[in-house]
């Protein structure tokens, strides 16, 4: 009950900051990136997105993964740029 009782008290902030500080996209976006946890990822980096934390640092990371796929990685990748168009400020992109 005590770890339910925990995250009641969260936020978007909170919520934020916990995936930037404990590196969420940078390890599901690292070397060893699987298909469908690109596909998944898609919706934290709209929320980092929403909240202003998005960054370029990310968007690289993202292109990166791009580099020596399976070509269905590619597209699941190229879809979530797609996805993510609507969502990211000029800032990120410059």
């Amino acid at each position: 009950m005590g770890e339910k009782r925990r995250f009641r008290y969260w936020n978007f902030e909170k919520l934020k900051q916990w995936i930037c500080n404990k590196k969420v996209l940078e390890y599901l976006l690292g070397d060893q990136f699987h298909i469908e946890t690109v596909k998944r990822s898609a919706g934290i980096m709209k929320f980092l997105a929403n909240q202003n934390a998005l960054t370029h640092e990310h968007l690289d990371l993202l292109w990166k993964s791009t580099f020596n796929a399976h070509e269905a990685s590619i597209r699941a990748i190229y879809d979530v740029i797609i996805e993510l168009s609507s969502e990211i400020s000029v800032d990120v992109i410059f």
